[in-house]
């Protein structure tokens, strides 16, 4: 569900973060594509499983 919920994410006005259950690699095949066609940049924090997007 929370490869779903990034695009959305990317085109919000402000930095935004969410708490996931799983990293997945769907997860992060979705982060670099949104990051190839937006000026957006994602930080994953593995310990705390949080995904950030910095706008």
């Amino acid at each position: 569900m929370s490869d779903q919920i990034l695009p959305f994410l990317a085109f919000a006005k402000n930095d935004s973060r969410i708490k996931v259950a799983e990293i997945t690699g769907h997860v992060r095949t979705n982060i670099q594509v949104i990051e190839k066609f937006l000026p957006v940049k994602f930080e994953i924090d593995e310990a705390g499983k949080i995904i950030r997007v910095k706008v």
